[in-house]
């Protein structure tokens, strides 16, 4: 085992080269914010910096030596703390261009990459919609088709070109190879116990984030060099390096109450250029449900085109069922819910009020654009999936115009999808195989009223509506989805913190997904599954937490 250490010893990344300006605004680019991102790491707690360049201009990574030099004095000038310079550069560098900074500055540390690999860095590119320059877009979007090079021959020559300056190497290793790597160079005797592993998880071509891949990886270095090194774990900043700035609104029945409506006139104008927007329940005595409504998450709905609304319906670790014999695994899809147009139209009237012949009209509306788009967004989630299967909701024996409509599409889309097995049931037996046979379903789609019943009967069927999320999404991102928790807002129990938060937490962890966070969203929900089982529990499912405690064990697991 390695030697257990009384004190912990913290590296910080001020800049590396994976992140674009474009990314984020506290990104240090020029050599006086380098200068003064590291000088406050150090002051901070950090023993160690590890550093990169970028141009000043446009912040592309460089790997210039006279660059560092821009920074370095200035470092040492102010701070103690150790340099570490980087050999890695970017996977768009040549080994010799990658040696340059580490070769002539002989720094007391420099890492180095114990091997050739996929760096997959565009996934990023779904997160952002403009950039700053050029060079960004191109620069992420062609890390499909990009290895980052460190042959054998790449480390021994690195490995031989600094032995005269006392560097010490930080050894990167991506995945449980790059361990045998090193030890295989420590065999060449071309690097010198103790070795100096810094493990690095989650990059798309390297090991994954999930506890049990760095208790692997821990073992194998366990395993290969016993006493003779030192274990270090990569993190970025806060968990998964996401940053967000968050505006709120007060729009709410309340405000209603004291404005006579549920936002201003403007309302849809001040959110039109946000990324999403994470929505409280908002019902109130006083203010009946379909003016909250209609006045509200309708005209988010319509005005910001979000016609998908999903909800996983998924029996959850530490929750019972109600319905007998059922447990973890057994329920487990997703509704897919037509979410503006169908039945839930606005074009209608009232006719003769009060009187003998009073006639009340509403029109369902189906178009073909409405239909196709929202049957191809579940038939690409069934793809998806490992089961690949999709379930239509209809009731074309008895609505005679639009659910024929409706099967004729979904036959038409299904015919794009052969790989996917679909089914339809009329809603009515649907509603009684969601109770009885819920494991047989994978993907559900629906209308808008159909979807809207079947996407609460499902996280009925699981235990609990009260920890279920939804997100209102329009898959485009032309403008930001509304990602919301299915219950109501429980007015009675309103400002007394014994609320669940899980629906709302949940919600949160959609909304990660939907703008590009899978791991982190995956990680939330997760933590989510830890807490149902290891508690605490609000007094809606069987325990006696607060929101904040049951907020908190969640943050924690996490």
């Amino acid at each position: 085992m390695a030697a257990a250490q009384g004190k912990v010893i913290i590296t910080c990344a001020v800049t590396g080269s994976i992140h674009t300006p474009s990314m984020s605004p506290h990104l240090p680019v020029t050599p006086e914010e380098i200068a003064e991102g590291a000088i406050g790491a150090a002051r901070a707690g950090a023993a160690i910096v590890h550093l990169h360049a970028r141009e000043p201009a446009d912040g592309r990574p460089t790997q210039d030596p006279k660059m560092f030099m821009r920074f370095l004095p200035k470092i040492k000038a102010a701070c103690d703390v150790v340099i570490n310079l980087t050999t890695g550069g970017a996977p768009t560098m040549s080994v010799e261009e990658r040696l340059q900074p580490a070769l002539q500055l002989k720094p007391e540390v420099a890492s180095l990459n114990m091997g050739s690999m996929n760096f997959g860095l565009y996934e990023m590119l779904g997160r952002y919609k403009e950039w700053k320059h050029d060079w960004e877009q191109p620069y992420l979007a062609g890390s499909d088709d990009r290895i980052f090079k460190n042959s054998f021959k790449d480390i021994a020559y690195i490995l031989q070109s600094c032995s005269g300056n006392d560097t010490r190497f930080e050894i990167e290793c991506y995945d449980i190879g790059h361990l045998y790597t090193a030890s295989h160079f420590l065999d060449r005797k071309l690097v010198k116990p103790p070795l100096f592993i810094q493990s690095v998880f989650g990059i798309r071509g390297g090991i994954g984030p999930h506890p049990e891949d760095v208790l692997h990886m821990k073992r194998t270095a366990d395993r290969l060099f016993g006493d003779a090194y030192h274990w270090s774990v990569l993190g970025a900043g806060r968990k998964f390096g996401i940053e967000f700035k968050w505006e709120e609104f007060p729009w709410s029945c309340e405000y209603r109450l004291k404005h006579g409506r549920m936002m201003p006139e403007d309302g849809l104008q001040a959110i039109r250029k946000h990324d999403a927007v994470f929505f409280g329940a908002c019902g109130f005595p006083g203010v009946p449900d379909h003016v909250s409504l209609w006045e509200l998450l309708i005209p988010m709905r319509r005005g910001f085109d979000l016609y998908v609304n999903l909800r996983p319906v998924r029996l959850m670790p530490g929750i019972q069922s109600p319905l007998a014999g059922r447990k973890q695994g057994d329920i487990d899809f997703w509704v897919v819910r037509e979410n503006t147009e169908g039945e839930y139209s606005s074009i209608g009237g009232r006719i003769f009020d009060g009187t003998e012949r009073e006639t009340v009209v509403q029109q369902a509306t189906f178009t073909r654009a409405g239909t196709d788009r929202i049957l191809k967004y579940a038939f690409e989630l069934a793809r998806s999936r490992p089961k690949k299967h999709l379930t239509s909701a209809t009731k074309s024996n008895g609505i005679s115009i639009t659910m024929p409509y409706w099967d004729e599409r979904v036959r038409a889309m299904a015919s794009q999808y052969p790989d996917v097995k679909t089914d339809q049931y009329h809603i009515d037996i649907l509603t009684a195989h969601f109770v009885q046979h819920p494991d047989w379903f994978d993907v559900v789609v629906g209308s808008n009223l159909f979807g809207d019943i079947l996407s609460d009967l499902g996280p009925a069927c699981t235990g609990t509506i009260g920890i279920a999320p939804s997100g209102n999404i329009n898959p485009e991102r032309k403008f930001p989805s509304v990602f919301e928790p299915v219950h109501g807002s429980a007015p009675d129990i309103a400002g007394k913190n014994v609320a669940n938060p899980i629906g709302q937490i949940w919600s949160g962890a959609m909304m990660l997904e939907h703008l590009g966070h899978k791991d982190a969203a995956g990680a939330i929900v997760r933590a989510i599954e830890r807490v149902l089982v290891e508690g605490p529990r609000t007094r809606d499912i069987g325990g006696k937490a607060s929101t904040t405690d049951v907020g908190k064990a969640i943050a924690g697991a996490l």
